[in-house]
């Protein structure tokens, strides 16, 4: 598991991003006019059920293409077929995350992937490399739609670059997500479109821009 190194957990700077937070202070980044508190999970019942619904049915798909997806892998000589990370969930909750390695990171000093393949592109491009966090879908920890689940030492990264960046944690993640903060290696990115979107979705939590994320 790769843990945080920060002196600050990511759980103690959403609480003092929240108690500081001002619409008059300066923004660095895209900003939604609301406050925090106002952005609470407005998601109706029927969007629970969906989650269950389609969330069990995802699973099962899990179960069943696993072994292929793994295998796949393998012949295509992806040495650790497997990505697991603290990530964080709503309000700042550490969820053990797990996805399939798609060559790609999130943190800029990530170097846990190396060369991409075949097999990373198109897990890439189908969103299959998501997969395995459909157990959290499950248990509660995450919806079908919202923010992407973020490593705890990235996001605690882009919360110090981003002033508004705490907001997009007030709903639960997503497995599908409006916004990708997966990059490249050596890729110095710009998440400012990204945070953008999940400011967007945070403020607007209704079941149909939680089907159209969909």
């Amino acid at each position: 598991m790769i843990s945080s190194h920060s002196d600050i957990s990511i759980q103690e700077k959403i609480l003092q991003d929240r108690q500081t937070y001002t619409q008059e202070q300066k923004v660095k980044g895209p900003s939604i006019d609301l406050f925090y508190h106002e952005l609470n999970d407005r998601s109706p019942k029927m969007r629970r059920l969906l989650d269950l619904v389609f969330g069990s049915m995802t699973y099962i798909l899990y179960i069943l293409l696993n072994p292929f997806i793994l295998a796949y892998l393998r012949l295509s000589g992806v040495s650790s077929p497997y990505r697991e990370f603290n990530g964080v969930g709503q309000f700042g909750n550490i969820i053990k995350a797990r996805i399939y390695n798609i060559g790609y990171y999130q943190s800029v000093d990530d170097d846990t992937f190396s060369n991409t393949t075949t097999a990373n592109h198109f897990l890439s491009k189908t969103n299959l490399f998501k997969l395995p966090l459909v157990i959290h879908v499950l248990k509660g920890h995450i919806s079908l739609a919202g923010p992407q689940v973020l490593e705890d030492k990235f996001a605690l990264e882009l919360m110090n670059k981003y002033t508004d960046f705490h907001k997009r944690f007030a709903p639960k993640p997503g497995l599908f997500s409006p916004s990708c903060y997966y990059s490249y290696e050596n890729s110095h990115s710009d998440y400012s479109n990204e945070l953008r979107k999940d400011l967007n979705y945070a403020s607007r939590q209704t079941l149909k821009t939680y089907l159209n994320t969909l």
